[in-house]
């Protein structure tokens, strides 16, 4: 499977990738339910990831600025919730469409990342932004998931396709 999202273009396995952000069986579950663009199993990991071309100037407008960034965390909050519900069989319907790869897995044993990919941003920022999402998660979410706070990331191009994320 290909395609591409705010100027990145990916390739998966049509048995790994699960492009959740084109599934109408959310919307069952709630109008409007903000969804990231794809989980993906890679050897080990669960990937939810988001992908930006840009991101707004937090010195011009503040309000626009966290509501950007609540944003991308519910869609990764939700991304991650919503596939798993449909495994287990709580909303059957978004069950629908999750790829074989995902649904085998041993979800007990992959390491979930939360990821956020900015193609064109500088490295340098990396390090704060990475910071700023990490704090939209709440402590008993990464507790019961098992997430850790440096598997919550943000990326640019060069280093998603360093993990074989984007080409």
């Amino acid at each position: 499977m290909e395609f591409e999202e705010s100027g990145l273009q990916f390739e998966f396995d049509d048995d790994s990738c699960y492009r959740i952000e084109l599934c109408p069986a959310a919307e069952a579950v709630g109008k409007g339910i903000k969804k990231a663009e794809f989980l993906c199993v890679q050897e080990n990991n669960l990937w939810v990831l988001e992908a930006k071309s840009s991101i707004p100037n937090e010195t011009k407008d503040k309000v626009r600025y966290e509501e950007w960034w609540q944003e991308i965390y519910e869609k990764l909050y939700n991304s991650l919730q919503l596939t798993a519900l449909g495994l287990v069989g709580r909303h059957e319907a978004l069950g629908n469409g999750v790829p074989d790869k995902l649904i085998f897995s041993d979800w007990s044993a992959l390491k979930i990342q939360l990821v956020l990919v900015i193609p064109d941003a500088p490295k340098a920022y990396l390090p704060p932004l990475t910071d700023k999402l990490q704090k939209k998660f709440q402590t008993l979410f990464l507790k019961l998931w098992k997430i850790k706070p440096n598997e919550i990331m943000v990326l640019n191009r060069d280093l998603a396709r360093r993990k074989a994320l984007c080409q």
